[in-house]
């Protein structure tokens, strides 16, 4: 029918779109991709097939040609999903755990109550454009691989928090995330703010919460990831805009924090996301400063005030590695 063997080919224009369905005539898990790699697209397909446990299917959406944003993608292939449940993944992931749609379906059938399933996330999010991974380790709950472009720097475990299987969180990362159909029917991905790759995850979060869902991170699924993300102007542009539009949720967590503990976590929060303004226009930066750095700065007297570190590393992550 078309190059790709095992694909049925259900959309095409001058863009393919592929959709791999077992012999099911029920599909309980909808995977959706939006790639631009032929070697990705037929890694995943093979370890989706031999690890998921579930019958599924898998929309693909070939965006080399087109170049639409992530916000467009995901929304056409919604809206074509037939599962109970919907995944969006990354293209360039290899995933560990045999079985880990059985996984998925176990925690939401185990708490109705749950919106939005990931393997990595932040249990506070503040109001400052920021990368959810900047806080103290404390407030993570993480369980992936991470490889880099950089070929000379080893995959290094992005572990936090995995004790126990399953955290609260309040915001997940894009790699990996699961909805039901119930969400899925009650969201949408912004098209109008999120013109490229950046800040879905983030909009994906607050709606859930909008819902009154729970958000989870759990550490059930050990997944590789093969390509690590940059901060660029693009990517503050988006955040900025996101956290204008969620401004009433943020700042916004799902655990009690003491004042020191916030005070720490928005010191970092400023700290990412002046790393991040720096690469937009002086009047961005400008803009950044006059309106975060006054509040910022008294967080960062009292922090620097009354409370000794118990993290030399706050403030200067630049990595999640752990130690």
């Amino acid at each position: 029918m078309n190059e790709h063997k095992g694909a049925i080919l259900i959309e095409q224009t001058h863009h393919k779109t592929y959709e791999y369905s077992p012999n099911s005539n029920k599909h309980i898990i909808s995977i959706i991709i939006c790639g631009i790699n032929d070697d990705y697209r037929t890694n995943i397909t093979q370890n989706i097939k031999n690890t998921i446990g579930t019958s599924f299917e898998l929309l693909y959406f070939d965006n080399r040609v087109e170049n639409k944003s992530i916000s467009v993608v995901y929304n056409t292939l919604k809206a074509k999903a037939q599962g109970e449940y919907l995944c969006f993944l990354h293209e360039d992931l290899f995933i560990n755990t045999a079985n880990w749609g059985v996984e998925i379906l176990k925690i939401f059938q185990e708490d109705p109550s749950v919106g939005l399933v990931g393997i990595a996330g932040t249990m506070y999010k503040s109001r400052i454009p920021s990368s959810w991974s900047c806080i103290d380790p404390q407030f993570l709950a993480c369980n992936y691989i991470q490889h880099f472009k950089d070929k000379t720097r080893k995959p290094i475990a992005v572990k936090y928090n995995t004790t126990e299987t399953e955290h609260e969180v309040v915001m997940i990362d894009g790699l990996f995330m699961c909805i039901n159909q119930d969400v899925n029917q009650k969201i949408q991905f912004d098209e109008e703010i999120i013109k490229g790759f950046h800040g879905y995850d983030f909009n994906l979060s607050l709606q859930t919460i909008q819902l009154k869902k729970k958000i989870i991170a759990t550490n059930r699924i050990l997944i590789d990831h093969f390509s690590d993300g940059h901060i660029n102007k693009d990517w503050y542009y988006t955040y900025y805009s996101m956290s204008k539009k969620w401004n009433s949720f943020l700042p916004l967590t799902c655990v009690k924090m003491s004042f020191i503990d916030k005070i720490s976590s928005e010191y970092s929060c400023f700290y990412s996301g002046f790393k991040a303004v720096k690469k937009t226009t002086a009047p961005q930066i400008i803009s950044f400063l006059f309106h975060h750095f006054s509040f910022h700065f008294l967080w960062y007297y009292l922090y620097k005030r009354f409370y000794s570190p118990r993290y030399s590393i706050i403030g200067k992550r630049t990595n999640l590695q752990e130690t």
